[in-house]
This record gives structure tokens, sequence and C-alpha cells, in this order.
């Protein structure tokens, strides 16, 4: 009995040994942990049911003996044997039985106790205890490897520890020690250690304090791991963050990010500039919201799901090159053009979206002028040739194709040649300027009227229902033109003489501008100051109508 309860408590000692071992060790060793514990209940249990054998064993000796002393019969031995052989036996067998588990037992934690050693020395943190009372440290892992020593050279002493160790270091990890002396908490620290190679490698210290009776310390576990890597990938990505931090702050195009809701999280400076609020102002409020006055350029309103971030929250794809205008409440409008695409987070989802946009205000407006100057008389302002052509073209196929009438008349100015010559050029610029306000005031809204080079001018009436339309606008050009205008305080008659032409199906812009070119030659041999009609008139055209 005293050698079955001997070898059950160096047992249970075993297990208590290995459980302080591991009790601060990393997640990856609780599996063993958990099966420390099973062992432990099991040898309880085993323990338990050895001690309730012999107390029965005993029990049932002593109920034998008091039958013997009430009815001294002869008991029947089996097999021959007496009966203090057979109660002899039995203890041996149970002995055995006992052994043989006991083995197993021992034979499973040594095994186990193995493969913890095995996965701690693959492991990339070395297990450690230090013994204060005692100056020595146990290492469990490649404690030699990590500092670049041979394997077991590294001396195991408190002192070899601490003198590897940064000098500007040492005082922070005592303070933390004496901390967690104090408190019985768990501690963490970070500190260099000196490599073999002269260098120091950054260390990740965690661990807790063993308490003995009347809480005396008996010893600090824990675990180390080298992060050296780990804190110059955390350094390379503060450097670039702060890198692109500083970009985003001094680069000239807008940068707004938003959450997946559409909210700001950022705006960099350029964006103050193109919401024409500050940073306080845009971020927290939606992309969208109604006091940025977003419009397309040519002041038409955007959808909102038009909208580039719309787009890009909505298909996860990347939107290029829409061109957006914001209205500033001081009036000022400012022509951007935006890119976007998704953020996503580390399991690739869908986190917000960022928006870059380029004030392109002054490309647009020299764009803006280009085109002008391309279709426009630089004098006059008036559409040119190139512009009404492609005005008229286009009138042709809605007349076609709607069955109404247009009408162009071709104007040419009588006597511009003798105010250009007595005058001078300026005095003949000021006219043919007059001349073209004169023409705008006497066309309708839809209508076009053009400068084609010199004194020549044409207009062109679109979308009109009846040939007396055509007559009323003559009329009232012919008058305006009629009136004389003041040249450098002199009083200059420049009368008109004005040739009409109907189209036709059968009609090209060239064609028919000849035709109104024609009836121009016509007025003019008939007098001057004065219209004349094509002889050709279509059947769209009303034939009892006569111009007079």
């Amino acid at each position: 009995r005293i050698a079955a309860y001997a070898a059950l408590k160096d047992a249970r000692s075993d297990e208590n040994l290995w459980l302080l071992r591991v009790e601060t060790a990393r997640p990856q060793f609780e599996k063993f942990l958990l099966l420390m514990r099973v062992a432990g209940g099991f040898l309880a249990l085993l323990g338990a049911s050895l001690v309730f054998t012999v107390l029965r064993a005993s029990t049932k000796e002593r109920e034998q003996k008091q039958r013997v002393a009430v009815a001294p019969a002869a008991p029947i031995i089996p097999q021959g044997l007496m009966p203090q052989e057979q109660h002899t036996q039995e203890v041996r067998a149970l002995e055995r039985q006992f052994e043989d588990q006991l083995e197993t037992l021992r034979l499973r934690l040594k095994e186990s106790e193995e493969t913890y050693r095995q996965m701690a020395l693959n492991a990339s943190d070395v297990l450690y205890a230090i013994y204060p009372d005692e100056g020595r440290i146990e290492w469990l892992g490649q404690i030699d490897l990590m500092l670049g020593y041979a394997h077991g050279s590294f001396p195991r002493t408190i002192e070899a520890w601490a003198e590897s160790i940064h000098p500007d270091e040492v005082e922070k990890i005592l303070d933390v020690y004496a901390q967690a002396c104090a408190t019985g908490e768990e501690f963490q620290v970070e500190y260099r250690m000196r490599h073999r190679s002269g260098t120091y490698r950054d260390w990740l210290h965690k661990g807790k304090p063993v308490f003995g009776p009347r809480r005396k310390l008996q010893k600090l576990v824990g675990a180390c791991s080298d992060i050296t890597e780990k804190k110059r990938a955390e350094a390379r990505l503060r450097e670039s963050e702060e890198r692109l931090a500083q970009i985003f702050e001094t680069v000239a195009e807008a940068i707004v990010m938003v959450d997946t809701n559409g909210t700001v999280t950022f705006a960099n400076p350029a964006a103050e500039l193109i919401y024409g609020a500050g940073r306080e102002r845009i971020v927290g409020n939606h992309y969208n919201d109604e006091k940025w006055k977003i419009f397309q350029p040519d002041g038409k309103p955007v959808e909102a799901g038009e909208m580039p971030l719309a787009r890009v929250l909505s298909t996860q794809d990347a939107v290029r090159g829409v061109e957006l205008s914001f209205g500033h409440a001081s009036g000022q409008v400012v022509v951007v053009s935006a890119n976007a695409a998704p953020l996503r987070d580390e399991n690739n989802a869908i986190s917000g979206a960022v928006l870059s946009m380029t004030d392109i205000t002054g490309r647009k407006a020299l764009e803006n002028r280009l085109a002008f100057q391309a279709f426009h008389d630089p004098l006059t302002k008036l559409p040119n040739r190139a512009l009404f052509t492609d005005r008229l073209g286009h009138a042709l196929v809605k007349s076609k194709r709607a069955g109404v009438m247009i009408a162009v008349f071709f104007i040419d100015l009588d006597n511009f040649k003798k105010v250009n010559d007595t005058l001078g050029h300026d005095a003949g610029d000021e006219l043919l300027k007059a001349t073209a306000e004169r023409l705008l005031n006497s066309v309708r809204a839809d209508d076009t009227a053009a400068r084609l080079a010199g004194d020549e001018f044409t207009i062109m009436l679109d979308n009109i229902t009846e040939p007396g339309q055509a007559k009323i606008v003559a009329d009232r050009v012919l008058n305006n033109l009629l009136q004389p205008i003041t040249l450098q305080g002199q009083e200059v008659y420049a009368p008109p003489s004005i040739g009409i032409a109907f189209g036709n199906f059968e009609d090209t812009p060239q064609s028919l501008m000849e035709r109104a070119d024609s009836a121009m030659y016509v007025a003019k041999k008939n007098g001057k100051a004065r219209y004349e009609l094509h002889e050709f008139i279509p059947e769209v055209v009303n034939t009892t109508f006569s111009f007079k």
C-alpha cells in the first residue's frame, strides 16, 4: 500500500512540475496542458480505485475471520491453497495490475513530454524559468540559435542573460519584474538583446511570477520571442504611411476617402479648394451632400447613382475621367476630372472608396475658348462658315424628318467698301460689329446669324411653318440695317442686299446657300436695299405667296 501511494504521489508530482512549465506557454501548447490535466484526473481515479480495492480486501479478511470464530467449520480451500496464501496471491495480482497501469501512464507521460519538448524546440519562441535564488535560467527552445551561439554554449545563468540585455533597458526590465512580483500579474516587455555578432535584436518577453508557501517567489516563467523582423516591417510600414501622408498633403490632386456608407473619412488640403470648405466641414459629411452643389459641366444635375463614388461602391469597379462641376458659395465654379477606385481590407472586402480630382477649370476654359474661336468670327463673335454649315446640315435633316421648312438669307452690305476706304479699317470693323448686333436683334432665339467673310452675312430660319414667317424676319432685318450708323462722328448708311431661298428635300447646305447667294445678286441688280426670293419654291411653300 505504501509503495502504491508513493508511486501515485510521484506521478502526480511529475504532472504538477510540467503544469508549472507550460502554464505561460503559447496558445499552441494548450492541448498538451489539457492532456496533462486528463492524465492527472485518471491517476487520481486509479489511486482511489486502488485504495477502495485494498480496503475491500481487508474487510473481506476480517469478515472471514469472524465467520471462522463463530462457526469453526473447515473452510473450502480452492485448488488446495491455505486462506493466507490465497490472500497473498490476490494482493500480488493487484500489485502487478497497478504496476502495469502505472508503467503505462509513465510511458504516456514520457511520450507527451517528448512531444512537448520537440514542439518547443521547433517553435519560434523559447520558454524559460528564472530561479532568482539560484541565479540560473532554464531555457526550453532554440535559445542558442536565436542568439547566434553553438548548441548549448549560451550560459544558463541570470548573469549571462542580464549582460546580453542592452544597457539602456536593464532598469526598465527590472521595474517590470518588480511590479509583476508585487501584484502577481502577468507581464510583457520589449527590449533589445545582444546577438553574438554584436548587433542587437528586438525581443518580446512575456511571463508571470510563481509563488510558493507564504507567497515566497520561487521563479518567473514565460516565453521570449525575437520580433526584430516584425519591428522592421512595422517601421517600414510606418515610414510608408508617413510618406503617403506627406504625398496626400502636398499633391495637387484632391484626395477624398469615404466608407461604405459614403461618409467622408479623409480629405487632403487640395480637396478644400475643390469643395470650397475646410476639412473639418468635409470630413464626416456625405460625399454627395446638397451643400456641395455638384453638377455636370453643362450645369445639369448629376444623378445620385452616377456619381463616381456611388458607382464604385455599387459595382466595385474603378471609374475614370468623369467631369464634374462644384459650385462655391462665392459663385465660383470649379470643374474637375474625377477618378474613383474601391478600397479593400485584409480580407479583400470593400471597406470604402477613394476619389481623386484634378482641377481642370482653366483647361476647360481654354478648350471652350479655342472651340469658340474655331467656330466663331473673332470680330463679331457670330458663328463662322464652318459652324453655320454644320447647323444648316442638321436643320435640313430635321426638316426632312418633320416635314417643316427652313429658309436661308444671304446678306451683303452695299456701301461697306466705300466706308472702309474713306474712314479706315477701324471704322469698317465697327460697321461689321454693329451689323452683327442688329442681325441678332432681328432674328428669333432659335435662328442662327453668321458672318461668312468680309461684309457677307447669313441667317438660317429653322422650323418655320409658313413662308410668311420668313417675310416678317426679312422685313425686320431690312429695316434695321437701313438705319444709319454713327462712325467717327459721322452718320453712315450701309443698306443690305438680301437673297432668300427655301430648303427642299434634295438640298444640301452648299446648294441651299448657293441659291440664296444667287437671289442676293438679283437684289443688287434690281436696285439694292431690298430682298429677293430665289425663283425655286419647294412644294411645301404656298406658291400664291409673293415677296414684294
